[in-house]
Order: structure tokens, then sequence, then C-alpha cells
């Protein structure tokens, strides 16, 4: 998992916390580009790293007292996989 929240993580990939945050990726998608965000997601995905820990949009609290997200990439979960989907059936 890649910890996007971990300072040191976020200013290796260039960007602060909040502005990932405040990034309207909806916009810039819709303009024919990749955001950011879906660009990290993206490339941890094709890298193999079994998921994501965010920032949370919802409550963008500064620093690392803010809310956090957890994505997963099921594909890339391997057997010996730490990270258990509980009721993935009922899962959208």
């Amino acid at each position: 998992m890649l910890d996007v929240t971990n300072d040191e993580v976020s200013t290796r990939l260039g960007f602060t916390i909040e502005e990932l945050v405040d990034e309207d990726w909806r916009s810039i998608q819709s303009g024919g580009e990749e955001s950011w965000t879906q660009a990290i997601g993206r490339g941890c995905y094709v890298g193999g790293f079994e998921g994501l820990i965010v920032p949370s949009a919802r409550n963008p609290s500064s620093g690392n007292d803010g809310g956090k997200n957890i994505v997963i990439f099921p594909e890339n979960l391997s057997n010996g996989s730490k990270i258990e989907i509980l009721a993935a059936d009922q899962l959208p």
C-alpha cells in the first residue's frame, strides 16, 4: 500500500496533501486530461500496489489529522496479502 497521507510520501510525489484534496479531478478529466490524483492511482495499480491510503476530500483537516480513505486494487491482491475484503459481493 502507498500511504499518500504520509508527508514524506506526498513530498516525494511533488504535492502537498492539501493540493491533492483540492484538485478538481472531474473538471480536469472532462477537459480530456488526466488529473494528478488519477495518475497516481493508475501508476500504483500498474506498479502492482495492492492499494492506496489517501486523504479524504470530505474530511480534509490539515496534515495527518484529516480523514483517510483506503483504495483497494482487488486484481493486485496476492495470496500472501494481509488485506481481506469482507462482503465483496455487496460492493458496486
